[in-house]
């Protein structure tokens, strides 16, 4: 830590110059090493605010009769889903989250889309994470795979230490980056050990099924060509009775399926 002394070429300096932050003391001015942030963010939450300055841009560009009709959706009835997070009654919050979905999906839809009737909606998703090994399959009810697929986003609570309860923490693990148009994937494993770590249930480093003590649960949601937005309720996922199938070492994931 550094002093100075004012002079006649400083009459007042404050705060935070070029890495350095100055201050007053009762004895003169000091002088330190601005610190820097102890957490970088990481790349899921960098992704986010990139989102989330886009939306704010695109709000920005609609016309005024394209913010009255998302005031009017702003006043419609929520869904109940715990991952419809937008503001009621406010036409800007409630855009930016229908945007924010979109966007986190890789969804087409252009920033002044006006969707047909409601924006959202609850609809039945089938995101399927244990095939028995780990992957990540949509389909359709009651028809199974039928055209013209959404486009998907889903994120997982996975019990931390294998004793937290899930739904506290929640982390985005599709669409992997590049693969926003593909509608499934199996091999699963390598993304959810890149974004959780190593589970706690798998014990020791060999393929097999391993028991666990709590389950996670995933939420997640479908976007039409057409902007509206299907969501599903939060589930627990089902595991196998003879517990969690962890293929190690993870073979490459392979992704399946085309949606527009």
């Amino acid at each position: 830590m550094a002093r100075f002394i004012p002079s006649s070429l400083i009459s007042s300096i404050s705060g935070s110059v070029s890495g350095f932050t100055f201050r007053h003391t009762k004895s003169g001015g000091i002088f330190y090493d601005r610190p820097q942030a102890k957490k970088i963010p990481g790349s899921g939450i960098q992704k986010h605010r990139q989102y989330v300055a886009q939306a704010n841009k695109d709000w920005a560009s609609l016309d005024t009769d394209t913010r009255l009709f998302w005031k009017e959706q702003s006043l419609s009835p929520p869904t109940g889903s715990s991952l419809e997070r937008a503001s009621r009654g406010s036409a800007r919050l409630f855009y930016l989250g229908w945007r924010l979905r979109h966007l986190h999906c890789g969804s087409n839809v252009t920033f002044n889309t006006v969707p047909p009737g409601n924006a959202y909606s609850s609809w039945y998703i089938r995101l399927i994470m244990f095939v028995p090994g780990l992957g990540l399959q949509y389909y359709g009810y009651p028809s199974g795979y039928v055209g013209l697929y959404p486009r998907t986003a889903a994120w997982l609570s996975w019990p931390a230490k294998g004793t937290q309860t899930a739904g506290k923490t929640w982390r985005k693990i599709w669409p992997q980056s590049g693969q926003e148009s593909k509608t499934s994937c199996v091999d699963f494993d390598q993304v959810v050990f890149d974004t959780f770590g190593y589970p706690p249930e798998l014990t020791s480093m060999a393929s097999g099924y391993y028991p666990w003590s709590r389950q996670p649960m995933l939420r997640g949601y479908a976007a039409w060509p057409n902007g509206s937005i299907g969501l599903m309720p939060d589930r627990m996922l089902d595991v196998a009775p003879a517990g969690y199938y962890f293929k190690i070492p993870p073979d490459s994931p392979v992704y399946a399926g085309y949606a527009p």
